[in-house]
């Protein structure tokens, strides 16, 4: 899966050696310098946006660094230069534009990829410190990127999802939903694009099956940190966690074989524990009882020999076997037709690809029939137009010969 350029938590980017371009304890953000800086081996980040040209950035600095020094080690202080063009992919990321520059963040990588934007409106350090101890203390609430709910997100097969719409189509709609994260640059995510719009028309019939798709670099989803792309993820109906897709081979035959597999699967697993929660009660029942009757008989004053306790021992154990000889034979019973099922559910897949193919091939023969009629219709309509002109035309000349004939005539009388 290609590596996303753009997010902090996995992007490479570096500590320049040089003591005049690393001024302590402020690190100075750069790229492609081989150590990175943003990584979760840390926790806690505070970032200083701004131009190096900018006329307040000495001072800006200089209380950036003061509260660096007041936090030690416990959160680690990053300036971040607008002035170079390459840092802008992140700037971005971080849901800045130029007209919010300069910034003070702080990022949390304690649960993913949260982040925090000071809304002070002088930079110093008694309020960089401040803010700063908020984010720690959970007062200050994280902000998300998106876009705005586009007008028809869902007037064709393949959903149209932003961070606005995310939460309610995916968690409140109570469908299983395959969402692919891209990023417009990526070539891998244009490449596989063609293969997910194939696999939104094999679901297209599906009301329980949801195919979308959503731009990572402009949305952002709570507790759903987007590490790469392109990333595939299935959220199963009634679950909140994604499944995320990590095969090598991105074809919409693979999509769907993978969405019907764990939807299978999440359907077993809820049979299987109605069945073990079943188990459990009737278990809790037959010792109850079986106190029930112990406490009984001590009362009577009867006892309960060894060999008594034997054979029910015995007859418990023989139970026991019997139940899990006729489990597994369920278990292999089962397992045949779900594996013909399997086999015949990828030929059937195979098969409707193949009759979309040649349904969508066969309309675009008839389109190009009725333009082709089309075209032939104006053609002959044209030629007889024309030719009704050049008769007209040569009428109207004999017509004017004629009558010029005429007058000749009646001159020479």
């Amino acid at each position: 899966m290609a590596t996303m350029l753009i997010l902090l938590v996995t992007l490479i980017f570096a500590v320049d050696i040089h003591a005049e371009d690393k001024p302590d304890p402020v690190t100075i953000f750069k790229r492609n310098t081989g150590k990175a800086i943003f990584t979760k081996d840390f926790p806690y980040y505070g970032v200083l946006i701004e131009s190096k040209e900018s006329e307040d950035y000495d001072d800006h600095f200089e209380e950036f660094e003061f509260a660096a020094k007041h936090f030690g080690d416990k959160v680690k202080f990053v300036f971040i230069d607008t002035d170079v063009e390459e840092h802008w992919e992140t700037i971005e990321y971080l849901g800045l534009i130029a007209e919010d520059v300069p910034s003070v963040l702080f990022i949390d990588l304690t649960t993913g990829l949260s982040k925090y934007r000071a809304e002070f409106s002088e930079i110093t350090r008694k309020n960089i410190i401040s803010f700063i101890q908020d984010c720690l203390d959970g007062k200050s609430v994280a902000f998300l990127k998106s876009e705005d709910v586009p007008q028809n997100w869902d007037a064709k097969p393949l959903k149209e999802l932003v961070g606005k719409n995310f939460e309610k189509i995916i968690f409140e709609q109570e469908k299983t939903t395959f969402v692919f994260f891209y990023a417009p640059w990526c070539s891998a995510c244009q490449n596989t694009l063609p293969e997910i719009e194939r696999l939104a028309e094999l679901f297209a019939d599906n009301t329980d099956v949801l195919i979308a798709r959503m731009d990572a670099t402009k949305n952002e989803v709570p507790r759903i940190p987007i590490l790469d792309v392109p990333t595939l993820a299935l959220f199963v109906k009634g679950d909140r966690k994604p499944v995320y897709y990590t095969d090598d081979e991105r074809t919409a035959e693979a999509f769907y074989k993978f969405i019907t597999a764990r939807m299978e699967t999440k359907d077993s697993k809820k049979g299987d524990e109605i069945v073990l929660e079943n188990e459990k009660k009737a278990d809790e029942r037959h010792v109850e009882g079986t106190e029930k009757s112990e406490r009984k008989t001590t009362e009577d004053g009867k006892k309960t020999t060894v060999e008594e306790k034997t054979e029910r021992g015995t007859e418990k154990t023989e139970k026991k076997a019997e139940k899990a000889e006729k489990k597994a034979k369920t278990a292999a019973e089962e397992k045949e037709p779900k594996e013909r099922t399997g086999e015949k559910s990828k030929k059937d897949t195979k098969l409707k690809l193949e009759k979309k193919e040649a349904t969508k091939k066969e309309k675009e023969e008839r389109e190009k029939s009725r333009k082709k009629q089309a075209d032939d219709a104006i053609q002959e309509k044209n030629t007889k137009s024309a030719k009704k002109t050049t008769m007209k035309k040569e009428s109207e000349e004999k017509a004017k010969k004629s009558k010029g004939d005429k007058r000749s005539k009646k001159d020479e009388l």
